[in-house]
């Protein structure tokens, strides 16, 4: 059975989906099967679909650079091929829509945080929220110089807070989140998944 990576925004346009791919895209690069399953209504996937011409609409999947991709309506396909890893990018947790229980349930979570003042509070109001006691916390667009003081920030949370590194383009590999999701999934020698 798949082991499941949930990941949510603290807010919209953080970067969530660009850092679900890196992930399913880390777990590739480890040897192991992974694919992307979209929880949220932003409707990325049918995006996709309508700007690129290369992406292909293989009815209860869409496959793009390489990639295996389920909208929700799809999720019952994964259950019929042998995935590794599901990644479920659940979109922003300040969405209306944002489904907190499934997040909640799932085994693994990762929260994609940022450094701007409405990012940090909303990252703070997460904080004091039992659902993300034990999440991983990425933060995407921090200078290197204001690291520390997110990690102090972050307090007991610290040695779960990473950084992610630049992506421009999500489905390049950024060097800097291969190191951040092989530690958090712990795909490092045989490691246990998530400790």
């Amino acid at each position: 059975m798949a082991k499941t990576i949930a990941i949510a925004g603290c807010v919209s346009r953080i970067g969530t989906t660009t850092q679900a791919i890196q992930s399913v895209l880390t777990v590739k690069q480890s040897g192991l099967k992974a694919c992307y399953l979209e929880m949220n209504r932003t409707g990325y996937l049918d995006n996709l679909l309508a700007l690129y011409g290369t992406a292909e609409d293989r009815k209860n999947l869409i496959r793009f650079s390489g990639m295996d991709m389920y909208k929700r309506g799809y999720a019952k396909s994964i259950s019929k091929k042998d995935w590794d890893y599901v990644i479920r990018d659940y979109g922003s947790a300040s969405d209306e829509a944002f489904e907190e229980t499934s997040f909640a349930e799932q085994p693994l979570k990762i929260v994609i945080c940022g450094s701007k003042p409405n990012e940090i509070f909303k990252t703070q109001d997460l904080l004091g929220n039992p659902v993300y006691d034990d999440s991983f916390f990425v933060f995407s667009f921090v200078p290197e110089e204001d690291r520390m003081a997110i990690k102090s920030l972050m307090g007991r949370r610290a040695e779960k807070t990473f950084f992610a590194g630049i992506t421009l383009e999500p489905y390049e590999l950024v060097t800097d989140s291969v190191k951040t999701y092989k530690r958090i999934i712990n795909l490092n020698e045989g490691g246990s998944y998530g400790e």
